[in-house]
């Protein structure tokens, strides 16, 4: 009796292990949603749009932009993370992961995406806009730190002014915003491009983070979207998931030590 049990338990494992394989063989038979953090015409949704059709294209199936935006981006942060790691449910994030996770670190919350992601792969980099003017639109704020993406139509409209892109050079985007270091900043030690990045909940199989791996690299070496970006002034920078897992880690560590030394709390 014994023995019939064990074989049943082993039969049952078996029969689970090679279901799992079939299922993520096929990956994706279905639409993927990649969730964005913050609205419609924000820097990532508009990023996501430039690369989505090629993206699917890459996955041999249609990519659905599910925007989830609220409380500084915890809203899609959270619902990722608590999706089913099967590749379905994706994330692209930016810098803001790394920052609000510094920020907010002490606050009554269990999230880390640390330990609750899986890094696919760095995606792109952009340049960002140091902005002034009648107060940033509506009148709230006296500076601000804009993408690229975000800032271009507001400068060209004269609703705000850049005084400089935190870019090597000029952005051709912007060519009369001098850069920070024109402007007389230095930041030799501080990285301040935008990056996006594509996450997925912690524990999606390998195969499946490998096929989303190779769709993202194809993806960027696709001429057409790399044209789109190129009118954003955003570069394409394919990095592999534990290179970017790294360089989360190293970014939360970097602004955690920022914030501390600096006394910032948030209001």
């Amino acid at each position: 009796m014994r023995n019939l049990i064990r074989w049943c338990a082993l039969a049952v494992a078996v029969l689970g292990a090679q279901a799992a394989h079939a299922q993520t063989a096929s990956y994706p038979d279905r639409p993927v949603h990649l969730v964005v953090a913050f609205p419609p015409g924000g820097a990532t949704d508009t990023f996501t749009r430039q690369i989505i059709q090629e993206l699917g294209e890459a996955l041999g199936q249609s990519v659905v932009i599910e925007n989830k935006s609220g409380a500084g981006g915890y809203i899609a942060w959270n619902h990722v993370a608590a999706s089913e790691p099967d590749g379905y449910t994706l994330l692209m994030a930016e810098n803001a992961l790394a920052m609000s996770q510094a920020l907010y670190r002490k606050a009554p919350a269990s999230f880390d995406p640390l330990k609750q992601y899986d890094a696919i792969a760095l995606v792109a980099n952009s340049p960002l806009v140091l902005a002034v003017a009648n107060n940033v639109i509506a009148g709230h704020v006296a500076m601000n730190m804009a993408s690229i993406q975000v800032a271009k139509g507001l400068v060209e409209a004269g609703k705000i002014k850049g005084l400089a892109v935190t870019s090597a050079e000029r952005s051709p985007v912007l060519p009369n915003v001098p850069t920070l270091r024109e402007a007389g900043v230095n930041t030799a030690d501080v990285d301040l491009r935008f990056w996006f990045a594509m996450f997925a909940p912690k524990g999606t199989p390998d195969s499946v983070k490998a096929k989303l791996d190779r769709a993202v690299s194809a993806t960027l070496a696709n001429p057409r979207a790399r044209e789109r970006l190129a009118n954003l002034d955003i570069e394409p920078a394919y990095g592999p998931g534990d290179a970017m897992q790294a360089k989360l880690a190293n970014e939360i560590a970097n602004w955690t030590k920022f914030v501390d030394e600096h006394g910032i709390r948030p209001e």
